[in-house]
């Protein structure tokens, strides 16, 4: 919940205290039908902050003593995202203890605590976009110096979704998902689950990250923060759920291969032909790259001067 920003540093009011001058940003005044649905949706809310985010937003940052999301009684620190009409398109909301989550996800998290001796949680923040709920829970163990981390994503009926190795420096935060980008994914992914929207940056452009299921595949998949068009996909799949021709590809090379011992990586650019990096056990087949049609993609390494 960082991504946050006051956007009128040229209106900046200098008020006099003393003989110095002091820089006081403006206050953020939300529109009335942003009043108006805050004011019913979050009745119970505390010292409330009004903020501006990306595109325009207006965030709330509050206290609020009933969980927004109805999770649980307990209070948490909510941001709640508004457009300047009045929708509320992402709440999120800090959870405090495992105990106060719903108790089909807390035995989902049990079960992943109890199949992964060693972790524990470390927190745990809900996430509302629309009717739908996504619990992502960080997950650590430390053994010696070396710590893993894992965050492990879940939906409001218990269901893992994802289960990531965190191995980045700092995380982004989830931001609200443009319309654009919701037709493309509605178009493009039948029933897929959002469970993470981040504005990355890279080489000082920025980008929209989504990450989603669908279909049991998990997508990572890029857009252009200006356009809000469509730059990049990956596909985390197993065997079993590659295109045929490359199912019997592989399966000439080594008939064992399975879901067991073989997963896939499928990436997409934008107007370009899909490739599939197979991560194997098996050595006759890992590290190959194939395109959709079976054919394997070889690359020459460049032969050192």
């Amino acid at each position: 919940m960082k991504r946050l920003f006051y956007v009128a540093s040229a209106l900046f009011l200098f008020n006099a205290c003393s003989d110095k001058d002091v820089l006081v940003p403006p206050a953020v005044v939300p529109t009335a039908a942003i009043v108006a649905d805050f004011n019913e949706r979050f009745a119970d809310a505390t010292n409330v902050n009004w903020e501006m985010g990306i595109d325009g937003y207006f965030v709330a940052k509050f206290t609020q003593n009933k969980n927004a999301t109805k999770a649980a009684n307990v209070a948490s620190n909510v941001e709640a995202w508004y457009t300047t009409g009045g929708s509320c398109d992402l709440i999120e909301e800090d959870i405090k203890d495992l105990e106060a989550l719903p108790e089909a996800v807390k035995n989902g998290v049990d079960s992943w605590i109890t199949a992964n001796a060693g972790f524990v949680v470390e927190d745990i923040e809900l996430v509302q976009r629309g009717e739908e709920l996504v619990y992502e829970i960080e997950a650590e163990k430390v053994v010696g110096d070396v710590e893993t981390e894992y965050e492990l994503f879940f939906n409001e009926g218990g269901a893992l979704l994802s289960a990531i190795i965190d191995m980045e420096e700092a995380d982004n935060d989830n931001v609200p998902i443009p319309a654009e980008i919701t037709k493309y994914i509605s178009d493009n992914y039948a029933d897929a689950i959002i469970f993470e929207v981040e504005l990355d940056d890279e080489d000082g452009i920025e980008y929209y990250s989504v990450e989603l299921v669908a279909g049991g595949v998990e997508y990572e998949i890029d857009f252009t923060q200006k356009d809000k068009t469509f730059a990049r996909e990956e596909a985390e799949m197993l065997f079993s759920q590659a295109p045929e021709a490359l199912k019997t590809a592989i399966l000439l090379l080594d008939e064992t291969v399975s879901d067991e011992n073989t997963e896939i990586e499928k990436v997409t650019i934008l107007d370009g032909e899909s490739t599939f990096e197979i991560d194997s056990e098996i050595e006759a087949i890992d590290g190959k790259t194939f395109k959709a049609d079976g054919t394997e993609i070889v690359i020459e390494e460049e032969e050192e001067e």
